[in-house]
């Protein structure tokens, strides 16, 4: 009797077992048909996670324009659009939440070593703010450093270096690793789900598969503004109180980097301050705004510079430095501008 039972219990759990396994199968074949497309972002809610995918990198780097930064880059670029401006590019947006100008760098450098020389885009498009040349938050609380730390099978990052550095995983944290990205997949499953139904119900997906849905990078276009009128007071406070300053000696070694990463390429490196609205240029002393525009200049050199600081009006912005929608395009188009002028 316990044997028959005993069979029965293996039986059901093999039978769970062959189910779920065709049913990761089926839903990883959807996404990666997805992704193949352009400008499809299953993971746009964790856009950090996307960088353990690669199937969105290797391979593809020819043509590209990495769309690099914090946030404010996020959703102040709207990639069909500027594809539609730069016909023989495609643009790819790698901006996330709370970047630094060190995690940037380590984004680069991780999609260089862990993804290959078939990764590296055409050029980099990278976003400067204030508090992406802050270093802040610490490298060590960065999504997407942690993200590495949590998901990569092949390398950490030793945040108690300086600067922080790469460090290789063993077999077994690699496998660690690969297990816990397995287990953090049902958001891009459903994101893969979305874009298969999209694809069979809409003529308009089959032509351009994503648009104007979740499944482009902007999070927030849709969303009701925030209430602004408190900036102004806040700005004032923040710029009476600064205590901070600028980390110089690791903002020189991460902009020699990237420049030094672009060149091993041959990749073409544009900055663009970035717009920001009038509580912000005036939260931010003066000097600190001068110190770091001189160390970019000195450490990038004849690196091609857009100043679009003062492009956009206070109502442009979705709150405190997130462009709207209005204000997205017109970053979108005086980058696609620029970019059709130093390709």
């Amino acid at each position: 009797m316990r044997s028959d039972r005993l069979k029965h219990v293996l039986a059901a759990a093999g039978c769970a077992l062959v189910a779920w396994a065709g049913s990761v199968f089926a839903l990883e074949s959807v996404c990666r048909w997805a992704e193949s497309h352009s400008n499809v972002y299953l993971w746009w809610w964790e856009e950090w996670l996307q960088l353990f995918t690669p199937a969105n990198y290797v391979d593809r780097g020819e043509g590209r324009v990495f769309l690099c930064g914090a946030s404010e880059m996020r959703e102040g670029f709207l990639v069909d659009e500027l594809d539609a401006r730069l016909p023989d590019a495609e643009p790819y947006q790698e901006a996330f939440s709370y970047a630094t100008l060190q995690s940037v760098r380590l984004r680069l450098e991780f999609i260089e070593a862990v993804h290959g020389a078939t990764a590296m885009p055409d050029a980099v498009v990278l976003g400067f703010t204030p508090r992406l040349m802050l270093n802040h938050p610490p490298v060590a609380d960065v999504p997407a450093v942690q993200a590495i730390a949590d998901y990569s099978a092949n390398v950490a990052v030793d945040t108690d270096a300086s600067p922080p550095v790469f460090v290789e995983k063993g077999l077994v944290e690699g496998l660690v690793a690969r297990f816990r990205l397995l287990t953090r997949q049902s958001g891009r499953y459903r994101a893969g789900a979305l874009a298969g139904l999209l694809y069979l119900t809409s003529a308009k997906h089959r032509e351009s598969l994503g648009v104007d849905s979740r499944l482009r990078p902007p999070k927030w276009h849709k969303l009701k503004e925030l209430d602004k009128t408190r900036y102004p007071a806040v700005a004032a406070e923040m710029k009476r109180t600064w205590r901070r300053k600028l980390p110089v000696k690791d903002l020189r070694h991460d902009l020699r980097a990237i420049q030094d990463l672009c060149d091993r390429h041959g990749i073409l490196l544009v900055g663009v301050d970035m717009p920001e609205a009038s509580w912000m240029r005036s939260a931010y002393p003066e000097e600190f705004r001068r110190q770091y525009r001189e160390e970019v200049r000195a450490a990038l050199g004849d690196t091609p510079w857009l100043d679009l600081s003062e492009l956009l009006t206070d109502y442009d912005f979705f709150d405190w430095a997130h462009p709207k929608r209005v204000g997205a395009l017109k970053i979108t188009e005086k980058v696609a501008d620029f970019l059709e002028t130093h390709r």
